[in-house]
């Protein structure tokens, strides 16, 4: 399928799969301001790039909100 197919909530191309992996994945991405893609890579599989911003002025604040 295409890629956008791919993120669909219940997709599946395993019997026994939930379609829920990539969904989840894509917003929990988006939740920290990222982005996700998905290449084929024929007789391989396929190749998931994940891009997340460096913001450690962020980070640095939550764990040490008080």
């Amino acid at each position: 399928g295409s890629e956008k197919t791919l993120f669909k909530k219940f997709y599946t191309t395993k019997e026994d799969g939930l379609g829920l992996g990539l969904v989840v994945c894509e917003q929990i991405v988006h939740a920290h301001n990222g982005s996700i893609r998905l290449e084929n890579m024929p007789e391989k599989g396929v190749c998931a790039t994940l891009r997340l911003p460096y913001e450690p002025e962020r980070v640095m604040a939550e764990i040490y909100r008080t």
